[in-house]
C-alpha cells in the first residue's frame, strides 16, 4: 500500500508555504530526536479523549480548531441530522463528541516501519526533514485513510463536511470516503490563496467568484461540484462604518514572523506613533508557543495585548487600522471596517493577491499610515462584497445556504 505522504500533509509539504522556516527557527534538536519525542507525544495525548460511538446516519463536520468551530457550526445548527466532531487537541462546549484519535495512533504503531520507508523514498529534502521533523504526521499518516474507512463503515455517516482543505486529518478522511463512495463537503474557515490543494470534495461552498478562481487550474477540471455562497464566518459581523478619523492601529502578527521581527515591530510603534495612536497587538491564534513572549513585549512597550482566541471584531470601533504581513486577517479586516496595511518589507510576496487587488496598501514605515487611511480607506471598503458574495444579496445567511442545498442533497439520495 503506496503512501503519499507529501500530499496527505499538504500543508508542512508546501515550499510556497514555508512552515518549515517556523520549525528550524524554534527547535535546534536533531530532526529525528525531534520526531519521535513529538510522536510518543501526540500518541499520549490521544488518550485524553476516547469516543468511539456517534449518532449513526448523521452528517458529520470534522472540527480541528476554533476557527473551523465558528463556521462549521453555524451550518451545522441549520442542518438535518447533523454531529461536530473534535480532534484530541481541541476542546469546545459546541462538539457532540470527538473522534477517536488514538485508534490513528495505534494502529500508525503498527505500520510505522512502512510508513518510514515511504519517508525514505520522499525526494526533496526539504519535504523530507519537515515530515521528520513532525514525525507524529507520518505516524497517523500511515494507518489514516485505512482507520476512517473503518470508522465510516462503522459509523455510517450520510457526508462528511470539513473547512481545512490542506491538513492531514481532514485530506485523508477526505480520500477514506472517496474509496467508499461518501460524499464530502468543504466550507473554508478562512480567506485562501492560489497555492491551496486542488478541490477534492464532493461539493465546496466558496466565499466569492475571486476565491473560486483561486482554485482553478490552467488545463484541469474542477473535480468539486461548487457554490459561491459568501462566507459563513461573517455573518452577522460585517461592519459599516461612516468616516472616522484614525485614533487605534491594531498589529496582528502571523506564523511566520520571526521573534527578532515581532520586537522590531512592536519597538517601532512605541516609538513612533504610540503616543498618537492606541496599539493594539494581537498574535496569530495557532502561534501558543509565542502568545507569553508576545504579551510580555507590550508590556514592556506599553501596548495593548489582545487576547488571540478574541475577534477582532470586538476592536472595529477602537482601531481603524490593521497592519500585519501576509496574513488573510485583511480580509477580516474589511468586512469589520478596517483599513488594511502593510510595510513593503514585510509584505514580501503577494499571497493572497490582495495588493493586486487593491485591498491590501502598501507603506514604507509607521510615519505614512495615516495618509494611506486617509487616502484610501474609503475605497478599500467599496470593494468588499467582491470578497464576500453574501453582501450583494444579504436576505439569507451562507450557512443557511449551505444547509439548505445539503439537506437537500441527502434527501434526494
Amino acid at each position: 500500500m503506496k503512501i503519499d505522504l507529501v500530499d496527505l500533509n499538504y500543508d508542512i509539504c508546501s515550499k510556497e508555504w514555508k512552515l518549515l522556516e517556523k520549525v528550524y527557527s524554534k527547535f535546534k534538536y536533531p530532526a529525528l530526536f525531534e520526531g519521535l519525542l513529538r510522536a510518543f507525544l501526540f500518541t499520549l495525548m490521544s488518550l485524553r479523549r476516547i469516543n468511539f460511538f456517534v449518532r449513526k446516519e448523521s452528517i458529520i463536520f470534522l472540527v480541528t480548531t476554533h476557527n473551523q468551530n465558528i463556521t462549521l457550526s453555524k451550518v451545522a445548527d441549520k442542518t438535518d441530522n447533523s454531529i461536530l466532531l473534535g480532534m484530541h487537541n481541541f476542546k469546545a462546549k459546541s462538539l457532540d463528541g470527538y473522534v477517536p484519535s488514538l485508534l490513528f495512533y495505534l494502529i500508525g504503531w503498527v505500520f510505522l516501519p512502512h510508513s518510514i520507508y515511504q519517508l525514505f523514498n520522499v525526494q526533496d529534502k526539504y519535504q523530507r526533514v519537515a515530515l521528520t521533523r513532525r514525525l507524529e504526521r507520518v505516524l497517523v499518516s500511515g494507518s489514516s485513510i485505512f482507520v476512517w474507512k473503518i470508522l465510516f463503515l462503522f459509523w455510517k455517516p450520510s457526508m462528511i463536511v470539513i473547512s481545512n482543505d490542506h491538513n492531514h486529518w481532514t485530506r485523508s478522511a477526505v480520500k477514506a470516503a472517496k474509496e467508499i463512495n461518501l460524499k464530502t463537503s468543504y466550507i473554508p474557515h478562512a480567506y485562501t490563496s492560489s497555492s491551496f490543494p486542488e478541490l477534492e470534495c464532493s461539493y465546496s461552498f466558496l466565499d466569492s467568484d475571486i476565491q473560486r478562481d483561486l482554485y482553478k487550474r490552467k488545463g484541469v477540471p474542477e473535480k468539486s461540484t461548487i457554490q459561491v455562497v459568501g462566507s459563513v464566518r461573517y455573518e452577522n459581523k460585517i461592519r459599516m462604518v461612516e468616516n472616522s478619523e484614525l485614533n487605534g492601529i491594531l498589529i496582528c502578527f502571523n506564523l511566520l514572523d520571526s521573534s527578532d521581527f515581532i520586537d522590531s515591530i512592536l519597538k517601532g510603534s512605541a516609538d513612533e506613533i504610540n503616543k498618537k495612536y492606541s496599539i493594539f497587538v494581537k498574535p496569530h491564534p495557532g502561534d501558543r508557543d509565542r502568545f507569553e513572549f508576545i504579551e510580555q513585549l507590550c508590556q514592556k512597550y506599553d501596548l495593548n495585548y489582545f487576547l488571540p482566541t478574541d475577534d477582532i471584531r470586538d476592536l472595529a470601533s477602537q482601531a481603524q487600522v490593521l497592519l500585519g504581513g501576509i496574513t488573510g486577517a485583511h480580509i477580516d479586516a474589511i468586512m469589520y471596517g478596517m483599513h488594511p496595511i502593510s510595510f513593503i518589507d514585510w509584505y514580501e510576496e503577494d499571497y493572497y493577491g490582495l495588493v493586486e487587488e487593491g485591498v491590501v496598501q502598501l507603506v514604507d514605515g509607521f510615519s505614512n499610515i495615516a495618509k494611506s487611511y486617509n487616502e484610501s480607506s474609503q475605497k478599500v471598503l467599496a470593494m468588499r462584497h467582491r470578497f464576500n458574495q453574501h453582501l450583494l444579496n444579504d436576505k439569507i445567511l451562507p450557512s443557511q445556504l449551505i444547509a439548505n442545498k445539503l439537506n437537500f442533497l441527502l434527501k434526494n439520495v
